[in-house]
């Protein structure tokens, strides 16, 4: 006689149901042996509470907890503090609500106008505490992320835009959220093509909130000619995009070449948390300076498998999206072998951008 016995495991947070043939003897047949029926029961009993452990430990009051931030954790001490980010459902609580909740644990907190995530500055003990909030749905580590470099590519037919269907970006706005730009270089200059260039500022002690004591800075400094101080990877990326050429007499100029840019800069380190806070700065701006493109030369590896529409930067990338901002990101720098492509570039809204050499 065949049964099926049924038994879920957990694989990439979902739980899924196993099916198991096993043949079980008769008493008019084969001699019923009981002993080893209870250890194979037993064994069974093994296997799922393994996975349910799996899966608790995925998750911390029915929220899910990502694998980054749940090693950090395990390395801390109790009072140790560390930066992660909240994803919470607005149907359910406000993002204003939930940041007053999470302080009332004594964390700190960031919050956005646009995006459904709060960033927080939280003990291990908090972080647990915060999974259990009423519209939580997910808490994400505050990874950093990596720049990539593109290169231009002269096969692409931007002179033929220009001169035969008279498309040259004018009266477009380009955000380029990255490292900043050099708004003093010619072809870049700060007021006339240059017309927005802000910088995100990062000292956790001013920027988070905390129960009793509001942050004592904002998250951005604007106006400023230069927001490329170190790296110029974000100049080089805005030359491509947008550079009049000025300094070489047009001969070097950028594919959009008559657009305006807005520099978003987050300096050498880029992570979620300021990312997410560029992403929300264009939203709050993108009427004002007619922001149609986002560009977007960074991201991580892990290509498909580490693929998550609910990452807090795939779920902000949808929000730009839904407001008829085209999301450009560069494809990733770990080519060109199988599924190496940067997941942020994977997302069904955006274009993933290449270049072959």
């Amino acid at each position: 006689m065949l049964f099926w016995v049924y038994y879920p495991m957990l694989e990439h947070s979902r739980c899924r149901l196993y099916m198991i043939p096993m043949k079980i003897p008769t008493l008019t047949g084969e001699r019923f042996h009981l002993r080893q029926l209870n250890r194979l029961f037993l064994f069974l009993l093994f296997a799922l509470s393994a996975s349910l452990g799996t899966q608790t430990a995925a998750r911390a009051g029915n929220v899910y907890v990502d694998r980054t931030l749940q090693a950090q954790l395990a390395t801390l001490g109790p009072i140790a503090q560390i930066q992660a980010v909240v994803n919470f459902d607005p149907a359910v609580r406000s993002g204003a609500a939930l940041a007053s909740a999470i302080r009332n644990l004594g964390a700190g907190t960031i919050t956005f106008h646009n995006l459904d995530s709060v960033g927080v500055l939280a003990t291990p003990g908090q972080i647990n505490a915060v999974a259990r909030l009423a519209g939580v749905t997910g808490i994400y580590a505050n990874r950093q992320l990596t720049y990539f470099m593109p290169e231009a590519n002269s096969y692409i037919g931007a002179d033929a835009a220009w001169h035969t269907l008279g498309i040259t970006g004018k009266g477009i706005g380009v955000a380029i959220l990255d490292s900043g730009i050099d708004g003093t270089h010619p072809d870049l200059a700060f007021g006339s093509k240059t017309v927005q260039n802000v910088k995100i500022v990062f000292n956790q002690e001013d920027v988070f909130t905390t129960a009793g004591k509001p942050a004592t800075e904002s998250l951005f400094v604007e106006g400023l000619a230069d927001t490329d101080t170190s790296s110029g990877h974000s100049t080089h990326v805005a030359g491509i995009a947008a550079g009049d050429g000025a300094a070489s007499s047009g001969y070097y100029q950028g594919v959009a070449k008559d657009a305006t840019l807005v520099g978003i800069g987050t300096g050498d380190t880029l992570v979620i948390l300021w990312a997410l806070a560029g992403f929300d700065y264009l939203l709050d701006h993108a009427s004002q300076f007619n922001i149609k493109v986002v560009n977007n030369s960074w991201g991580t590896d892990g290509g498909s498998q580490a693929w998550d529409p609910s990452d807090p930067i795939n779920k902000a990338t949808k929000k730009v999206h839904d407001r008829g901002i085209t999301v450009v990101f560069a494809a990733g720098n770990s080519g060109p072998g199988p599924d190496t492509m940067n997941p942020y570039a994977e997302a069904p809204w955006v274009i993933g951008s290449s270049t072959r050499r």
